[in-house]
């Protein structure tokens, strides 16, 4: 096992579960949406240790990351947070078990995952533009079947979790999901937990928290505040639907809660885009005045637009994407990274600074060191795939060709290329390789003649 060979430990200890019972083994814009499973229609096991964990489990332990995505995925290259080397790996917070599941190159695992994101209700007081377009808020016979699924969720999943994330997709608090979660939860439910990491725009959690669980506050250890702004009128852009002064009265609230050690640690986000990159260096300032441990700053993904099915997605993200070498304002970005303001707090955030508010630039460090992180190219090519999938799915419905999927790829072959042999059927592929439909698996897999 050569010491220069990176991994990702996410692999072996973490998933989330998205509002249509996929469960993606990472940030589903990092994997390319790559899913393990389903939970509404697969038990723990079938999905936790099924072929699919077990096929993205390989991709780490061969060092190929064939189903991540580099360009998203903020780690891969820097090599930060859960990628490394097995010496970096084992100098961060990375489990006993982690490590030796790696070691040992394990793809069946005899432990459920470690880190739970809830992921599956995108409900939220706010429509922020870099998210969504409009208020999401779940209701009717939708919020119940979410409510099932939750269930399901905390009976079968959160037995082995160290760690829970509530929540990547909505607001923690304005979801009446994930609310009835933080409510309701038991250490019964989950008697290993040592922490939850709380995910929301901060706009109510001092109206919500009282409410909580004892079992909750005593597990909340990480609060990350998601903001877009330093001024009350960007912010009134990029938090659409958000109050300026309730969002202090919140930051302040959460200062306290770190104060009196009720939580570990308070974080601040910024998704950087064209109308608030200029604000960079006062929105750190902002923060540091409420004490908060570290600032992350995220580039703006084109995923959650394009997800809610719109269609002018990619023309909307360009003009936002000011990190895109094309961008018209990208060299003014990349002259305020490169200020010498950001060193101090950077070093922070690698120990090599005494402790106060630290930066995590993720992929904005790379871009600051002269490294291209553009993702036009390559969305262009996804739409590109997107397109053919979607026009080959047409004809197919329309009986003039055979889709085939395999290995996660779609074909589409003509009619008569589609032979029988003893009744099965067995055809070509472009690629060269043959495939025959295995009946009891319901899938095509490779033909091997004999």
């Amino acid at each position: 096992m050569s010491s220069n060979k990176i991994y990702c430990t996410r692999a072996f200890d973490h998933v989330q579960l998205l509002d249509n019972g996929e469960m993606t083994p990472c940030c589903p814009p990092w994997v390319d949406h790559y899913s393990i499973g389903n939970i509404n229609e697969q038990s723990y096991e079938e999905i936790w240790n099924g072929e699919k964990a077990q096929k993205f489990r390989e991709s780490i332990l061969d060092g190929s990351f064939r189903y991540c995505n580099a360009k998203s995925c903020p780690h891969l290259e820097s090599r930060t947070s859960y990628v490394g080397t097995l010496a970096q790996l084992k100098k961060r917070e990375v489990s006993d078990s982690t490590l030796y599941d790696i070691q040992s190159q394990s793809v069946i695992l005899d432990h459920g995952p470690r880190e739970i994101q809830f992921c599956y209700d995108r409900s939220c007081n706010l429509s922020c533009p870099s998210c969504r377009r409009e208020i999401i808020m779940v209701a009717g016979e939708k919020k119940q079947k979410l409510l099932d699924m939750q269930s399901k969720l905390q009976m079968n999943f959160l037995k082995d979790a160290d760690r829970l994330v509530v929540t990547g997709s909505g607001d923690a608090f304005a979801s009446p999901i994930f609310r009835k979660f933080l409510q309701t939860f038991t250490k019964e439910q989950a008697p290993k937990l040592r922490h939850i990491n709380i995910l929301t725009n901060g706009l109510l959690i001092k109206k919500y928290w009282a409410t909580l669980s004892e079992y909750t506050k005593e597990k909340i250890q990480y609060i990350s505040v998601s903001i877009d702004a330093a001024t009350p009128e960007t912010y009134a852009i990029n938090r659409r639907g958000g109050d300026w002064n309730l969002l202090h009265e919140n930051l302040k609230f959460v200062e306290n809660l770190r104060a009196t050690n009720k939580i570990k640690a308070f974080q601040v986000s910024m998704v950087v885009q064209d109308n608030n990159f200029r604000e960079l260096l006062d929105f750190i300032l902002m923060c540091e005045k409420y004490k908060v441990d570290s600032v992350q700053l995220q580039i703006i993904e084109p995923d959650f637009i394009r997800d809610l099915g719109y269609g002018d997605y990619l023309k909307e993200w360009v003009q936002k994407a000011v990190h895109e070498k094309n961008h018209p304002n990208h060299n003014e970005l990349l002259n305020i990274l490169k200020d010498d303001f950001f060193n101090i707090y950077i070093d922070r955030s690698n120990g090599k600074a005494p402790a106060g508010t630290a930066v995590i630039m993720g992929q904005l460090f790379d871009l600051r060191n002269g490294n291209d992180i553009s993702q036009y190219d390559q969305l262009l090519v996804e739409e590109k795939e997107l397109k053919r999938i979607k026009d080959g799915l047409a004809l197919a419905e329309k009986g003039l060709l055979k889709d085939i999927w395999f290995e996660g790829e779609a074909y589409f072959i003509a009619l008569d290329a589609v032979k029988k042999i003893n009744g099965t059927d067995v055809a070509e592929l472009p690629t060269g390789e043959t495939v025959i439909w295995d009946e009891d698996k319901e899938k095509w897999a490779k033909y091997h003649a004999y």
